[in-house]
């Protein structure tokens, strides 16, 4: 009886345990697709936390920086794709180092 009771405990808290995309993916996708993809991965993670008024604003901000990505591309005259990658690189780094630790201190 012992034995089941863990077993049914064990299988309890890690259900209760919600996956979350890590630091890395949300980074990965910034670069390589564009930050509103990196941001929508870190809105859903904090959707499954029950934090819908952050996952809105980090939805917002990663817009808010693929739309800068584009301005500041376009702006200029000589469009390279190096510049493109080193924007989301920065915009991926804040979305991974800065917003994900905020709201996931203890996650890596």
């Amino acid at each position: 009886m012992t034995a089941e009771n863990n077993l049914t405990m064990t299988e309890t808290s890690q259900s209760a345990v919600s996956k979350i995309y890590s630091k890395k993916a949300i980074w990965g996708f910034s670069i390589l697709f564009a930050p509103i993809f990196g941001g929508v991965l870190l809105r859903q993670n904090l959707i499954d936390d029950n934090r819908r008024k952050e996952a809105n604003i980090i939805l917002l901000a990663s817009i808010v920086f693929s739309m800068l990505t584009i301005f500041i591309v376009n702006s200029l005259e000589t469009k390279t794709s190096s510049l493109t990658y080193l924007l989301n690189m920065g915009w991926g780094a804040i979305l991974s180092e800065y917003f994900f630790k905020k709201y996931f201190p203890k996650d890596n």
